[in-house]
Order: structure tokens, then C-alpha cells, then sequence
């Protein structure tokens, strides 16, 4: 007989507000008390998190729909599966800003610390995923 996938999936709807950049990365924190994940993947995921919220807040033009983050732990293949999804348009890129702009280096980090991200889009707006090597240990 196969053996079956462990997946473990943590999921809110949080408002789009910058209030939720720290409540989301306690979700996660939240998350990893219970997964065996060394402290390096959880600092990438973080960060990780961090940029993607920030940026569904800054896109999110319909305050009421919100912000919406899930942690997907992918125990077999060894992958931790990060999305937010917001209800703003448009598609996020990596920017190479100048020296002296203080923003638009979210998704460079983003690409940096990912081993692949990327971006679905669907009537109800846009989720911007991250996937991390994440072996359990």
C-alpha cells in the first residue's frame, strides 16, 4: 500500500490593514510550534510572509474582502507552501528600485529565499504564493 502525503494546512482571513503583517507571522509562528522545521526555514518564512501581506495590504483596494494567508506543510515532499491572496488587480514583479528608494524590494527578497513563487489570478482578485524547501526535523 502507498503511503499517504502528510499535509498539514493553516488558514485566516485577516483585514487589509497593516495590522495584519504581525498577526500574520504569528498565524505562522503559531503553526511551526506544532511542525519540526529548523529555524532557518522559519526565519525565510517570515520574511517571506512578511513582504506578501505588506504588499496584499498596499494592493488591497476592497478593504472588506481582506487579506486572506495560508501555511501548507507538505510533510512528504518536504515543502512549505506560503499564499496570501488579496481582492486588489494588477500582477506583482520583482523591481530593481535605485539606491535611495525606501520600498520595492519586497520581492526581491521573496525570490531570493523561495525556492519558486508566483502568482494565480481568479475572479476574486489575486494569491501570491511562495513555496520553501522545508524538510522536517
Amino acid at each position: 500500500m502507498a503511503e499517504q502525503a502528510e499535509v498539514d494546512k493553516e488558514c485566516a482571513c485577516l483585514p487589509c490593514e497593516t495590522v495584519s503583517v504581525p498577526q500574520a507571522r504569528a498565524l505562522l509562528s503559531a503553526a511551526f510550534a506544532r511542525w519540526a522545521l529548523s529555524e532557518e526555514v522559519a526565519e525565510s518564512a517570515r520574511l517571506i510572509v512578511s513582504e506578501l501581506v505588506t504588499n496584499a495590504v498596499r494592493a488591497g483596494n476592497h478593504t472588506d474582502r481582506g487579506v486572506r494567508v495560508a501555511f501548507t506543510l507538505d510533510a512528504a515532499r518536504g515543502v512549505l507552501r506560503i499564499e496570501v491572496s488579496d481582492a486588489g488587480g494588477g500582477e506583482p514583479h520583482v523591481r530593481s528600485p535605485e539606491s535611495d528608494e525606501t520600498c520595492g524590494r519586497g520581492l526581491l527578497l521573496v525570490d531570493a529565499l523561495a525556492q519558486e513563487w508566483g502568482v494565480q489570478q481568479d475572479d476574486r482578485g489575486k494569491t501570491v504564493w511562495a513555496e520553501l524547501k522545508a524538510p522536517v526535523v
